[in-house]
């Protein structure tokens, strides 16, 4: 077993990640295990069945509700079983396990959810650390934010996070970002264009394109903890290499929209359960301005886009 801090979380855990954790030390507050064999769902509470349109390998088909418990359901077979202060990733066998499906399974889906549970925030979203306050950017799977973050990282801009967000809000109402951990999924052009080859760093998923590259050291910076977030991206990549970049701050509508977008990306929740962090999300669009931030395809706009997010927001009237 050890100790590890994730998402504003200390667990204690004997799962092999793949992605490289930030070590803690005890107390924990969530333990993360594995056990194989599956869990019968006799008298389970459905809370959602995922429509086919969106399941993926990551994505969950379902999810029971067990008296307090919550269970998730994965393509496959394998179930994730939630308790307040314990997550048990079960196997459907002891053959075939896929450990690269079962570290982004627990460090994606599966902690969204359990946030959920405790009432906090979880954003598909990726952040950096400006002048000591945190800097989110919410985007559709697509459209160029880890391509993006890579630019600004390699700038000299740390990371905090790269593709989900733990929001916080403290005893005063002041929202706060969690750090998540040093790496990086980047498709090998990115990597090319910023750091050097791709050859050098391991694919993401066994059979997949993307690749893990680890965040510190040798490319980029990467801050540990809990940072006030102040100013929120909503990303809209154009078609075409040409065109301004602009920057608007969206109505109060558009910014509570835009922020429960993100939340439902990051697991497919029951819409029962966003009751929850409702008033808390609410509050995060109010207190937060958040900005719809256009720019136009390619490369060369890499560095006049970091301009416009590391300088005072210029908006559009």
């Amino acid at each position: 077993m050890a100790y590890y801090s994730i998402y504003g979380v200390t667990i204690w855990s004997d799962v092999p990640f793949r992605s490289p954790l930030v070590t803690a030390v005890p107390p924990y507050d969530l333990r993360i295990t594995e056990a194989y064999g599956t869990l019968a769902l006799d008298g389970a509470q459905v809370l959602t069945i995922v429509p086919d349109e969106y399941r993926n390998d990551l994505n969950i088909e379902a999810a029971y509700r067990l008296g307090s418990d919550d269970l998730l359901l994965f393509p496959g077979g394998d179930q994730v079983l939630l308790r307040a202060d314990q997550v048990t990733y079960h196997h459907t066998g002891p053959e075939g396990a896929r450990e690269d499906y079962v570290d982004a399974r627990l460090l994606g889906t599966v902690f969204a959810w359990w946030l959920l549970r405790q009432e906090r925030i979880p954003l598909h979203a990726g952040a950096v650390v400006l002048d000591g306050e945190a800097v989110l950017f919410l985007a559709e799977r697509g459209t160029g934010k880890s391509s993006m973050l890579a630019s600004l990282l390699a700038g000299g801009v740390p990371l905090l996070c790269d593709d989900f967000v733990a929001v916080y809000l403290s005893v005063d109402g002041e929202p706060l970002a969690a750090s998540a951990y040093p790496q990086m999924r980047l498709w090998p052009q990115t990597i090319e264009q910023f750091i050097g080859s791709a050859d050098e760093y391991p694919s993401v998923f066994d059979e997949g394109t993307k690749r893990r590259v680890p965040v510190g050291g040798a490319w980029g910076r990467f801050l540990a903890g809990l940072y006030p977030v102040t100013r929120i991206y909503l990303l809209q990549r154009g078609t075409a290499n040409e065109g301004e970049i602009e920057v608007r701050r969206c109505t109060g509508h558009e910014a509570f929209m835009s922020l429960l977008s993100a939340l439902l990306m990051s697991a497919n929740f029951p819409a029962s359960d966003l009751q929850r962090v409702w008033p808390d999300l609410q509050q995060l669009a109010e207190r937060v301005p958040i900005y719809e931030l256009t720019y136009p395809t390619g490369w060369q706009w890499m560095p006049q886009l970091h301009r416009v997010i590391t300088e005072p927001p210029r908006v559009a009237e």
